[in-house]
């Protein structure tokens, strides 16, 4: 492209020279994956070639969105500030110096709050474990043991999956630990459980079975006390 002014003494030379190529506007992209959290959503969706940014769109029917959100030459997104319990629609556009492309595909999900904590019912001890049992949280995916030797005080939590039981082996006998559990769902994690201690302990030492004293159709056995025989 060059450029000339006019006027009534004639036309000017030529301006500089430059030059561009139009472009057709992106194609769609496909929006991959719509995770729920608490009181958001995230959004997952494919790059498209030749696209410099894009934008989500969503609402509260299928179909019917509100003001499109730029947010960049992003492949990734965290909707904020939505309602948990409610379902939102999405979709994703592309831009280009060409325009704006054709929404994605819609995707739907609905945030969700943590669940509540659990309520641990028993911790029960054995030779270097403890078998703890656990009350089913509405609405939990999964869940974790929390524990340590000092109370309130847990070391890195242990994921045991959609269970309400589940034995912690591995223990010192003598040694008294603290137990709480947490839930899981897409919202986040639930407080921890109410608190409870045990102490494992190691099988007794074997008796001494001093005397076996014939009589009628039965004999009669004495033996010698163990220390932590129960």
């Amino acid at each position: 492209f060059v450029m000339t002014a006019t006027n009534a003494g004639g036309t000017s030379g030529l301006s500089n020279e430059l030059n561009a190529t139009p472009i057709a506007p992106p194609q769609e992209p496909v929006l991959s994956v719509v995770n729920p959290g608490n009181s958001q959503v995230t959004l997952l969706w494919t790059a498209v070639s030749g696209a410099t940014g894009y934008s989500f769109k969503y609402g509260t029917a299928s179909g019917v969105y509100g003001t499109a959100v730029d947010v960049g030459n992003l492949t990734s997104y965290i909707v904020p500030g939505l309602s948990n319990g409610t379902l939102y629609y999405f979709v994703v556009t592309a831009t280009n110096a060409g325009g704006i492309s054709l929404n994605s595909n819609e995707l739907s999900a609905a945030p969700v709050e943590p669940p509540i904590a659990p309520v641990l019912n028993t911790a029960t001890a054995g030779n270097a474990q403890i078998v703890l049992t656990w009350t089913a949280v509405p609405g939990a995916i999964s869940y974790s043991v929390h524990y340590g030797t000092a109370s309130g005080v847990y070391g890195p939590p242990v994921i045991v999956g959609n269970a309400t039981s589940y034995t912690v082996t591995g223990l010192a006998n003598g040694t008294e630990y603290y137990f709480a559990i947490t839930a899981t769902n897409a919202g986040g994690i639930s407080p921890n459980s109410n608190q409870l201690n045990a102490t494992p302990i190691a099988p007794p030492a074997a008796p001494i079975l001093n005397t076996a004293i014939a009589g009628n159709a039965q004999v009669v056995l004495n033996w010698g006390p163990v220390t932590g025989a129960t």
